[in-house]
């Protein structure tokens, strides 16, 4: 374990920082042990433990800053996944990523959060794990230098940066804006929350320490960009974690010249200056091996983090199997629905559903997501990996030349094993064109051809009616309701013509009963493949029913014909906001879909058709 000096840090008492905290009432997110010597004493975790903490009791997390040096090389995500795995990371900052755009992907126990412009160039991003993703609130893409984590705690959120400054070939203008756009998201994102800077700085602080930014155990010597970068940790109340532990020399520097000939600590983790006493042990892990002149960076911390609750993503549908069984399925569904004695709608349509849905659960499931994992990733390549990061901090002839030797029998062998795999995906791909499976064929390809460019929500935030741009996400939603209220709601279509009470029409006016037919044709005109509304029943489900299947739609259809009233999953819509262009953040310029239940839509069929009819009956009378 490192060893520091002891310093004045000017913080709380640590035995009643729980009781107390720094000021008031205001706690911090950690509990730490008085009897150790470190800036980082042991951190006691939330006592609460269950499912509402992403962090156990006692147990630290590992948080490290990475210039990867690329991720578009064929093996190097797993050879990133498989480091995270042995020095046990949670989250690592990425540098030189050179992926373009800004998306996330999940790759096995791991979730990749990437923001980039141009492919081949720049490009920042993070790598958590599944522990850690639970307690993600919110991902902040700022192009091809800058990205951002927002980690709910059981306290404070933290607001983790990562950043890929400029090098020394840059001018002095864009280092400034650099900083300065780095202040303005620290203002406008962290506010609030535990603020931390990790990333690739390009700058030497150096040895000698400067008031409490700067600590005893620097490297090499201070720069030009080292001066600025103290600067910029005064103005914002910021320490140089590295610092502040003693460690030994191949633990301090963070990057070696072509051919080992200097080196030099350049990439930092930078802390708000009163939550240091969280930050139990930072130095280098030299033996991590991604085929990069940076060495891996990382910091011991024990923030108490809590799980956030959000959105279960909806499974989908194993439709595919469905061709084979669709009139078993029918058939189990009739005998599973019981609605004799039934008084409500509402429980009426409750018995229809759920005896769908268990059938359907029973008989073809749900789809398995996707297999993130390369699959011509081997597990001989894997073991050479290991090999290969042996040989890393070797500095003799002997082991330099084993070290390219192994790193280029990896590359041949994973672009050779993609190539072989690509084909064997191709001759399936032409199989299924030959069948005249289409879908299959289109399904295969998609994911055959899938990779870090599938998208997610930009950032959860819109503007208000003023103008005024709101994050939150329960503000978010309350701004689409008023939005959408308006928008069905406008002066336009207040204008509309009264319909008229079931009072006021005529009883030889009142049309007949729903037929059996008319449920058939309607659910025969709709469309497979379509996305399922808040009863998550697909369309090819309900056209598998059988007679007595159908039968019970079409006494529900009549019953909601004569009495008017309507089960709630018929008249509940999930609306979708679709971007016109990229980065709006004006309701205005979304798109909505509506998806909504297909049992509700064959009775708007049937009304349609309806009342399509009467008007042409009403214009041949004109007429």
């Amino acid at each position: 374990m490192a060893q520091v000096r002891k310093q004045n840090f000017n913080a709380a008492p640590m035995g009643n920082v729980l009781q107390q905290g720094i000021s008031g009432n205001r706690r911090l997110p950690v509990a730490i042990q008085s009897n150790s010597s470190s800036p980082g004493p042991s951190l006691a975790q939330n006592s609460a433990g269950g499912n509402n903490c992403a962090i156990q009791k006692k147990q630290k997390i590992r948080i490290g800053t990475w210039n990867v040096r690329t991720l578009l090389q064929v093996g190097k995500l797993e050879n990133l996944k498989r480091e995270m795995d042995v020095n046990r990371m949670g989250i690592v900052g990425l540098s030189e990523v050179r992926w373009e755009g800004e998306g996330e992907i999940s790759s096995g126990k791991y979730k990749l959060f990437y923001s980039g412009i141009v492919q081949g160039r720049n490009g920042v991003g993070f790598i958590v794990n599944k522990r850690v993703e639970k307690s993600i609130k919110k991902v902040v893409y700022e192009g091809d230098r800058i990205i951002g984590l927002k980690l709910g705690t059981s306290v404070k959120d933290i607001f983790l940066l990562q950043v890929y400054m400029p090098t020394s070939g840059y001018e002095d203008e864009e280092i400034e804006e650099m900083y300065e756009k780095i202040g303005d998201i620290l203002d406008r994102e962290g506010r609030g929350c535990i603020k931390m800077v990790i990333g690739d700085w390009n700058a030497e602080v150096g040895e000698g320490e400067e008031e409490n930014i700067v600590g005893p155990f620097g490297y090499g010597k201070r720069n030009e960009r080292g001066e600025r970068l103290i600067e910029f940790c005064k103005e914002r109340s910021l320490i140089i974690g590295n610092t502040w532990f003693e460690n030994p020399k191949r633990r301090l520097y963070t990057w070696k010249s072509p051919g080992n000939r200097y080196r030099k600590q350049i990439d930092y983790i930078l802390i708000e200056d009163r939550f240091k006493n969280g930050m139990k042990r930072v130095c280098t892990l030299p033996g991590a091996d991604i085929d990069s002149d940076h060495n891996l960076l990382m910091a011991e911390v024990n923030f108490r983090m809590k799980k956030v609750h959000k959105g279960n993503r909806r499974k989908k549908w194993n439709l595919e199997k469905l061709k084979g069984k669709s009139q078993v399925v029918g058939e189990k569904i009739a005998e599973r629905i019981k609605t004799e004695g039934v008084t409500s709608i509402e429980e009426q349509w409750k018995n229809i559903r759920e005896g769908i849905k268990e059938v359907v659960k029973e008989e073809i499931g749900f789809e398995e997501g996707r297999i993130a994992k390369k699959p011509w990733v081997t597990r001989e390549m894997l073991e050479k990996m290991d090999e290969r990061r042996k040989f890393k901090s070797r500095t003799d002839e002997e082991g330099k030349k084993r070290y390219r030797k192994l790193n280029n029998e990896l590359r041949r062998e994973t672009e050779k094993a993609r190539e072989k795999w690509l084909e064997e995906e191709c001759k399936e791909i032409e199989e299924l064109e030959k069948k005249g499976r289409t879908d299959l064929m289109y399904k295969r390809v998609k994911q055959t051809t899938w990779d870090k460019k599938c998208k997610v929500g930009r950032k959860c935030e819109i503007e208000d009616k003023n103008g005024e741009i709101i994050t939150d996400e329960k503000e978010v939603a309350n701004r689409w309701k008023e939005y959408i209220e308006d928008l069905y709601n406008s002066h336009e279509n207040k204008n509309r013509e009264m319909i008229e009470q079931e009072w006021e029409v005529r009883e030889d006016e009142i049309g007949p009963e729903i037929l059996k037919e008319e449920v058939i044709l309607a659910m025969k005109e709709m469309k497979n493949g379509k996305a399922v509304g808040t009863d998550e029943i697909p369309i090819e489900v309900l056209k598998c029913l059988d007679d007595r299947g159908i039968q019970e739609i079409v006494k529900l259809c009549n019953r909601i014909y004569t009495t008017g009233e309507w089960p709630k999953d018929f008249v509940r819509t999930v609306m979708i906001p679709i971007p016109k262009k990229q980065g709006t953040r004006k309701c205005e310029e979304y798109r909505t879909i509506s998806l909504i239940s297909h049992a509700a839509k064959i009775m708007l069929r049937i009304l349609n058709r309806r009342l399509g009819r009467k008007m042409e009956e009403n214009e041949i009378c004109a007429l």
